[in-house]
């Protein structure tokens, strides 16, 4: 928090840093029952979602703070300095080129500052003196890169200092970041009053480079009673950026992320990729799968299941052409996997087990996978098991296509189970689903095969809305306009005891009750009987996750919403309209309908509702804008606050194929990547969401401090690095998360 001080000369007369494993990480042999879990899947002793003190109406980075009152001037000693302040060579050459030109600052007229420091304060945390120039100490001319004002100060305290000096740029003073201003601002130094679009004193002969800002640099300096110091030539060449993002909150937590080759595993306590092993001097991050002797199998992981506890199956691709692939279990807070032995999933090259589902029930353990590939819709036929027998053989897989039943062959895009059955998301032309999305039932046997039930000649199922049908609102239809997607599917227990079904659509979540077979009615006494209202939110749901504590169902689109934010241009009454895309957090903890968590429904991030003239869309940005926004609008509203002649070219990320894993504290999303590319564009490897704050964590790249918005454009990342070794981005194919005790 910046604690400025209005033209204050203030004298202070006393101042005063992980043991890795091997490569196979592997345990001693468990027992099979370890196959079924321990506990259900919620954990009750989960924080809550959200932090209750955090006022969602306030956007820090954007409104300043009411000052604070300054005390009286003070004017102390007899010794005088002097110098000249200019930009020097190269101004602006550190930005990227296509934003060079509209780069805030650089006008020449702001007030010059100057504070003295002591010698043990390097970064100005604490000033010994601070002040603004005042008009009779500074030549009227403006700063430029060779020629600049002189400034001649008197009356300054004798001793020796470190000298800071910058230039308060009009562009900050006009949004209330000048220098007496108060702000936000966690950086401490130069006295916590400097802020973006600011320039200060480099070292002598800095000067910046292509991607490269000088650091700041205050000049050692003696002061002496009675006589003047003349410094010459003092360069304000660096431009302060400050932190906006958010601070991810840690916490007692693992996430595992799978790559290619294996397993990452997020240490969620300081956000830290766990190393795997060491060879030498080098480490190695990859949790590779291994056979019995020690070698890395065959194959490219293309999905991950959830297991038992704390343990994942990793989906492979093979290798070879012996089979469609095969599936490793891993336990992610042991660091260790469980078995040599492998699920093999017959069938070719042709075949995708990417997509699955674990389920246990009295005393056995099922995998089901589907023929599916990222966001794609699957394809004929899945692949079953009883996974008893796999600490002591290979299992090969059922398989089951149209041969089995003539729905398999439009293929299965999600299976869920829950007790004594399965429920598989498909699109079909069967009755009754008459090309709708369907949630049909299935019991299972020993060996995990499915059987259809049946009403009659009907399949039983839960039916959805027909595909691109539009939403009834109380202001009119919303009509969708991407029909076809593949639905994510969720079973969650509500907090009446009820235990619901819920089906991605469009614009909507389609909720069922599974006990009486319902479809719950969210339009009240009007016709029809439409789901919950997703229309702010996205477009065509894909993927859910239950949070730890199990209060709240998050979902995922496939796509932004109709709707659109619209944000003010610089101070102007003009608007930039920009993508609105958010992630929806369904409450199951009150009332008698899941709706949208409270606490992620009183926001108004555009300070706007409606359709501003000359706005893109047809439907109006309505006064709360709900959820968590996926699509970093308050980076894109940060630049044109800033910048408003940026507003073409703000960065932009669209996740492929977005799936989501849910811890206490944040959200993590992934991209359905193509191999060795990450699915996120922009974002990197994976987005991390702070859900106190609801918005996208900005992490810095290489050795910068954070994400420095004005250095990094519109092509830096600013995802979680999964990638400490490197700086390429990885192709995820899974998240899940897992809770540690204290």
């Amino acid at each position: 928090m910046k604690m400025p001080w209005k033209f204050l000369i203030l004298l202070i007369l006393a101042l005063p840093m992980v043991a890795c494993s091997g490569k196979s990480n592997k345990s001693s042999l468990v027992d099979a029952e370890d196959l079924v879990p321990e506990t259900n899947d919620v954990d009750p002793d989960a924080d809550p979602d959200v932090d209750p003190d955090v006022d969602p109406d306030v956007d820090p980075d954007l409104a300043p703070d009411v000052a604070d009152v300054a005390p009286d001037q003070v004017v102390v000693g007899d010794a005088d300095l002097t110098f000249v302040v200019k930009y020097g060579p190269n101004a602006k050459v550190q930005f990227p080129q296509l934003w060079q030109s509209s780069i805030p600052g650089y006008s020449g007229e702001g007030p010059i500052v100057f504070m003295l420091c002591a010698t043990t304060d390097p970064t100005c945390v604490a000033p010994v003196l601070l002040r603004e120039v005042g008009p009779d100490e500074r030549q009227d001319s403006k700063i430029q890169n060779s020629f600049g004002p002189t400034v001649t100060l008197k009356s300054l305290p004798a001793g020796e200092y470190l000298l800071m000096v910058f230039e308060d740029s009009p562009v900050s003073r006009a949004r209330g970041f000048g220098w007496t201003d108060t702000f936000i601002n966690r950086d401490p130094s130069w006295g916590g009053v400097v802020s973006e679009s600011d320039l200060l004193l480099v070292a002598e002969g800095d000067s910046p480079d292509s991607g490269r800002n000088p650091a700041p640099a205050p000049r050692a300096i003696t002061l002496v009673d009675g006589e003047s110091l003349d410094l010459g030539d003092l360069w304000l060449a660096h431009y302060y950026q400050r932190d906006i993002s958010p601070e991810p909150t840690p916490e007692a937590g693992l996430m595992a992320v799978a790559v290619a080759q294996g397993l990452r595993i997020v240490k969620l306590a300081d956000f830290s990729v766990q190393p795997a092993y060491e060879v030498g001097s080098a480490t190695y991050y990859d949790y590779q799968m291994v056979d019995a002797s020690d070698e890395p199998f065959d194959g490219r992981v293309c999905g991950m299941v959830h297991g038992p506890d704390d343990t994942v199956f990793l989906l492979y691709l093979d290798g070879g052409t012996q089979r469609a692939g095969f599936a490793v279990w891993f336990d992610v807070v042991a660091g260790q996997q469980l078995s040599t032995h492998r699920i093999l999933f017959p069938g070719s090259d042709q075949d995708f087990p990417c997509r699955g589902t674990y389920h246990a029930h009295d005393g056995q353990a099922y995998l089901w996978v589907s023929n599916a590939s990222g966001p794609d819709a699957a394809k004929e036929g899945f692949w079953h098991a009883n996974l008893g027998s796999l600490l002591t053989e290979d299992i090969t897989a059922g398989y089951q296509d149209s041969g089995a039943d003539l729905l398999f062959r439009h293929g299965v895009d999600q299976i869920v189970g829950h007790l004594d059955k399965a429920y598989l998301a498909a699109v079909s032309e069967v009755s009754p689903c008459d090309s709708r999305a369907c949630v049909f039932v299935a019991t299972f046997d020993a060996t995990g095969a499915l059987t259809l039930e049946k009403e009659g000649a009907d399949y039983q199922a839960f039916v959805a809305s027909a595909l691109g049908a539009s939403y009834p609102r109380p202001d009119g239809d919303i009509d969708c306009a991407l029909p076809g997607t593949v639905p994510g599917l969720a079973i969650a227990p509500f907090h009446d005891g009820r235990t619901l079904i819920f089906l991605g659509g469009c614009l909507e979540i389609h909720v069922f009750d599974l006990a009486t077979g319902a479809k719950l009615d969210f339009n009240g006494p009007a016709p029809g009987r439409p789901g919950l209202d997703a229309t702010a939110f996205g477009q065509g749901f894909v993927h859910f996750s239950l949070a730890p504590n199990g209060e709240t169902l998050w979902a995922v689109s496939q796509e932004k919403s109709v709707m659109h934010f619209y944000f003010p241009r610089d101070l102007s009454e003009q608007r930039q309209s920009y993508n609105r895309w958010m992630l929806l957090p369904i409450d199951l903890s009150t009332g008698d309908l899941p709706g949208v968590v409270a606490a992620f429904a009183q926001q108004n991030i555009d300070d706007f509702a409606g359709i501003p003239d000359g706005g893109i869309g047809t439907y109006p940005s309505p006064e709360i804008d709900p959820g968590v926004d996926l699509d970093f609008a308050y980076l894109k509203q940060y630049i044109v606050h800033w910048a408003g002649s940026l507003a073409g070219s703000t960065p932009t990320a669209v996740p492929i194929g977005p799936s989501i894993a849910a811890a206490n504290h944040s959200l993590w999303l992934r991209g359905s990547g193509t191999t060795g590319v990450s699915g996120l564009a922009n974002q990197g490897n994976v987005a991390v969401y702070d859900l106190a704050e609801a918005k996208v964590v900005l992490w810095p790249r290489g050795d910068r401090p954070f994400y420095e918005v004005w250095m990094s454009g519109t092509d830096t990342h600013w995802g979680f690095d999964l990638t400490p070794e490197s700086t390429q981005s990885l192709a995820t194919y899974g998240l899940a998360y897992f809770p540690l005790g204290d």
